[in-house]
């Protein structure tokens, strides 16, 4: 790059300075009533042809030259996770790779009453692996699994964020639902988890409810349960907490899910979402339209037993009214999923999960069965 054919254009620029000088020539002389200009950035210009910079030059340029190996990796990956070819990325994606692969973003976890599933799923994450995403793309303030402090040094952390952080400064992640009906089933040193994620979610600058316990209530939340578990949502709103919220729901939650919606809040804020509050880039298709027996269903070719090629819809699969990108995504760095396991999907990303007690994890095959 020959440096003397850089120059910098102020036509649209709130400044009364000529265009077409050199950065180290120019003048800078603010004039703010400016009749057409709309901003206070020098349009840069080689050889008099348009040039992007900032975090989308230097996006672009890691992936290109591929020098900065590490940050050219961390970019493929967030992108992929985001479905997004380099060549469309836009400069808010780029800020929000940049910011989240800094370690920038608090992320406050609380966990109520959940199984510690959707945290070991997290753990199962690759490019990023656990120990990257955990201590360089995020800063994960407190988490009653994952944190090496204990007793008052983590309650200590967890209240100093709540309190000390500026309001809108930490993102809120609860996995588990809460025990409405008996507070005292779910304490953190004498406190019920439903009093602390209220406290934490009135300050957040986002709440994300991860897992279906979390987002529906999932197994918890089963009719009949002794503590009148319910999800978060709606134990906000019995409360009159009024809060924006994200659901990530599935027993567990995907890692690619709450990486790929950080991303989104961090760069555009709220993601797209359906009637569930549920992120469409994640959830907008059934499991049924994308499963990989689809043509045995059209054929009417239905396994009638486990284990048995065809169709697994008599088996009591749950893909017909489960929305979730499983079959495309794939768990286990993408090694496989339920049905291509050759098991039925048993709808655990769907709001209707566990919701009452008729509702079977596999239907009831007698008569297949022989």
């Amino acid at each position: 790059m020959n440096t003397t054919h850089i120059s910098e254009d102020v036509k649209f620029s709130k400044f009364s300075s000529p265009s077409g000088a050199a950065p180290f020539d120019g003048e800078t002389i603010p004039d703010p009533k400016k009749y057409n200009a709309y901003s206070w950035i020098k349009a840069p210009r080689y050889r008099e042809n348009p040039m992007e910079t900032g975090p989308l030059a230097r996006l672009l340029i890691a992936l290109h030259s591929r020098e900065n190996h590490q940050l050219a990796g961390d970019i493929d990956q967030f992108l992929k996770k985001l479905n997004i070819k380099p060549e469309t990325a836009v400069p808010d994606i780029a800020r929000a790779v940049q910011t989240l692969t800094s370690g920038h973003p608090p992320v406050l976890w609380i966990q109520g009453q959940s199984c510690s599933g959707c945290s070991v799923s997290l753990l199962n994450t690759e490019n990023p692996g656990p120990a990257q995403l955990l201590l360089r793309y995020i800063s994960l303030v407190s988490h009653q699994t994952l944190s090496t402090a204990t007793g008052d040094v983590f309650l200590d952390t967890m209240n100093k964020t709540i309190k000390t952080i500026e309001k809108g400064n930490y993102y809120l992640v609860v996995e588990g639902s809460l025990p409405a009906g008996m507070p005292e089933a779910c304490m953190m040193n004498h406190e019920p988890v439903t009093n602390i994620v209220a406290r934490a979610a009135v300050k957040s600058k986002a709440l994300i409810t991860l897992g279906t316990c979390a987002s529906f209530g999932g197994i918890p939340a089963a009719e009949g349960n002794p503590t009148g578990a319910v999800s978060v949502p709606d134990y906000l709103k019995a409360n009159h907490i009024q809060k924006e919220f994200i659901r990530l729901p599935c027993c567990p939650a995907h890692p690619d899910w709450l990486v790929g919606t950080l991303v989104h809040l961090l760069g555009f804020g709220m993601p797209k979402l359906d009637d569930q509050q549920r992120p469409r880039m994640f959830y907008k298709q059934l499991v049924h339209d994308q499963c990989p027996r689809f043509a045995d269903y059209e054929r009417e070719n239905f396994a009638e037993k486990p284990g048995d090629p065809g169709c697994l819809f008599k088996l009591g699969c749950c893909g017909p009214i489960t929305y979730a990108d499983c079959n495309i995504r794939q768990w286990n760095s993408g090694t496989s999923s339920c049905i291509q396991a050759g098991a039925p999907c048993t709808g655990c990303a769907s709001e209707h999960y566990m919701a009452d007690k008729e509702f079977s994890l596999f239907r009831k095959n007698e008569k297949f069965l022989k």
